[in-house]
This record gives structure tokens, C-alpha cells and sequence, in this order.
């Protein structure tokens, strides 16, 4: 009888530790491949990168999906992704991306890049929110950006909190004042 009550004891603790649940992580836009930097001042006409980073995932991954929001001062001139399997016209209007392999990010420190995007600001933008949202295809239930975990045995779907970048863009000025352009002609 001491034995069954060991057995039951047992059997309930495996239940209440059981695999652990996927953790949420973070999936934002960063001025730099570490997730480190999501301020910045950029001069207009001028490329830059813009990294969409997920952190604090801490789990195994085959997928992911999201959307980047940008300013409508900004356009991807140039996108490289980190997945093998793309669905979607690109981050600026929503991808799904898939990987050959398990990705693995098992500490809270670990950053991936899930792709890069090469943008131009055409006109200055002042503090401009650059947001990560939901995959924009209709899926009842989803509000949140996403990714799928490794297939042991059963992949989960796992929601990602989004992280807000801020942009603003610096007009270049010429250090002489249109006054002394005129003096010039003057003399």
C-alpha cells in the first residue's frame, strides 16, 4: 500500500513538473544586431539597417512569424532572412519563415536575427514608433506575433511580445546661411 502511495505520489509530482511550458520571448526592430540599440537618429537619403531581433526566448524553434510596421517615410530597398522556407512579400508586409533546423536559444542573453532590412528614409520623421504586430493573414485567435517550437514531441505555437523601436531622421544643413551665399555674389 506504501508503494502505491509512492507511486501516486510520484506519478502527480511528474505531472506538476512535466516538460517545461515554452516561455514567451521578445521579437522587436533594433539599429543594431545585438537588440541593444531601438533609438536612433538617421540622416535621410542615406541606407541603414534595421535588425528584427528575438530575444528572451530561452526554447527551441522551426518557425516564426510576424509583421514590421514601418514610418511611411521609410522603403526596404533589400531584405536577407535568417530562415530557409519564406512566405510572405518580406518583414514590411508580413512573413512567415521557417528553418531547416531546430534554432536553439536556450539563455535569455541569446539574440537572433531573423532578418535584415536595408531602408532609406525619403523625409524626416521625428520620433516615428517602428512596431512589430501578428502575421497581417486573418487566424482566428492571434494578436501576437509568433513562433512554432520544435516538433518533441508535439511543436507548440508560442506568442512573442513585441518590442517598439524610435527613429528620427536628421535634414543634413549647410553650415553657411543662404545670407552669405549672397554676399558672396555682392563682392
Amino acid at each position: 500500500m506504501k508503494s502505491l502511495r509512492t507511486i501516486a505520489a510520484l506519478a502527480a509530482l511528474a505531472l506538476l513538473l512535466g516538460a517545461p511550458a515554452a516561455q514567451a520571448g521578445n521579437i522587436g526592430v533594433y539599429f543594431d544586431s545585438a537588440a541593444t540599440t531601438s533609438t536612433a537618429t538617421k540622416g535621410t537619403s542615406t541606407p541603414f539597417n534595421l535588425y528584427v531581433c528575438m530575444t528572451d526566448v530561452q526554447n527551441q524553434m522551426t518557425a516564426v512569424e510576424y509583421k514590421v510596421n514601418l514610418p511611411s517615410e521609410l522603403i526596404v530597398i533589400g531584405e536577407t532572412f535568417a530562415g530557409n522556407f519564406v512566405n510572405g512579400q518580406g518583414s514590411a508586409s508580413g512573413v512567415q519563415m521557417g528553418f531547416a533546423d531546430c534554432m536553439l536559444l536556450w539563455n535569455s542573453t541569446d539574440v537572433m536575427v531573423v532578418s535584415t532590412l536595408q531602408v532609406l528614409a525619403f523625409s524626416a520623421v521625428n520620433n516615428a514608433a517602428i512596431t512589430v504586430s501578428k502575421w497581417p493573414v486573418p487566424q482566428p485567435g492571434v494578436t501576437l506575433p509568433r513562433f512554432s517550437t520544435c516538433p518533441t514531441p508535439d511543436p507548440q505555437l508560442v506568442d512573442l511580445t513585441p518590442q517598439t523601436a524610435t527613429l528620427t531622421t536628421a535634414v543634413p544643413v549647410e553650415s553657411a546661411s543662404f545670407g552669405a551665399v549672397k554676399a558672396l555674389y555682392r563682392e
